[in-house]
């Protein structure tokens, strides 16, 4: 799976543990569901306490479909699903990062990623085994092997795409992963 050292000696050992144990919650529909098999919110464990949010959307068609990761840009902000990539014939997993549940009314997401979230590109970064990014590269990169796990994945198209620093993590998840 890993093809690059990072300088954390054992990579693909310490991203191989990261179950991720994706499990479907309930949600509300939402308006763009008519393209999809369905937009489930997924939250994924990332080695405790840590957990990635993330909304997979899936085409209608019963077909086999490229798979698209979308890390998020900097900060912490609530994600949404998109018909975008599920229109398009692709099946579709937008990222948070940071554990912060999706589905909390807005005024205490923004509570709590204000208290959870200041300064997360400094945490641990004194060491490469404590910085806050060794579990979202991992993490990325085993959310890469849970889209080609899916049934309905055409077995060959992997795209990472993203803005800002969802173009770095995008970087970072296509060398760490060589799906």
């Amino acid at each position: 799976m890993l093809n690059c050292h990072l300088g954390w000696g054992t990579e693909e050992e310490y991203a191989l543990s990261i179950g991720l144990m994706p499990y479907p919650v309930l949600c509300r529909p939402f308006k763009a569901m008519l393209f999809y098999e369905s937009v489930m919110p997924v939250p994924m464990t990332c080695h405790s306490p840590k957990i990635m949010h993330g909304y997979l959307s899936r085409p209608l068609d019963g077909k086999l479909h490229p798979v698209v990761l979308v890390p998020p840009g900097a900060g912490s902000q609530k994600i949404y699903p998109s018909d975008y990539f599920p229109k398009a014939g692709m099946i579709y997993l937008k990222i948070e990062i940071h554990g912060n549940d999706q589905r909390l009314p807005d005024d205490e997401y923004n509570r709590m990623r204000a208290e959870k979230c200041e300064g997360y590109m400094c945490w641990g970064m004194a060491s490469r085994d404590t910085y806050y990014y060794k579990d979202v590269y991992a993490g990325c990169a085993r959310a890469v092997d849970f889209l080609c796990s899916l049934p309905d994945w055409d077995g060959k198209n992997v795209i990472v795409t993203g803005g800002s620093q969802g173009g770095a993590l995008s970087i970072i998840t296509a060398a760490l992963n060589e799906k």
